[in-house]
Formats: structure tokens, C-alpha cells, sequence
């Protein structure tokens, strides 16, 4: 079947960043914690993004 990958890549991406900003949301009460969540997200997804 066939896949549309632009489309699977934008999916992927939100889901990503849903899931970052749930992991930030958790961690609200820990500022450090959140903080660190916060930059290894960011870092996850501009890695992700330079690999495209």
C-alpha cells in the first residue's frame, strides 16, 4: 500500500512535540527535571530535523 511519508513525517514530528510538551507538564512541580526534559527534547527533534 502506499504510505504518503511527507504526510507520516508532520505526524510523527507532532507527536513528538505532544509528547514533549506532556513530559514538561509532569515534571511542572521539579524545575530542574522539567528543564532537562525540555533541552533533550529540543535537542531530539533539531537532530531529527537535520537528519531529513
Amino acid at each position: 500500500s502506499f504510505v504518503n511519508t511527507e504526510m507520516y513525517a508532520r505526524v510523527s514530528v507532532a507527536v513528538l512535540f505532544y509528547k514533549l510538551a506532556n513530559l514538561a507538564e509532569e515534571s511542572e512541580g521539579e524545575g530542574a527535571n522539567k528543564e532537562i526534559v525540555i533541552r533533550c527534547g529540543k535537542m531530539f527533534l533539531l537532530q531529527l530535523l537535520d537528519a531529513a
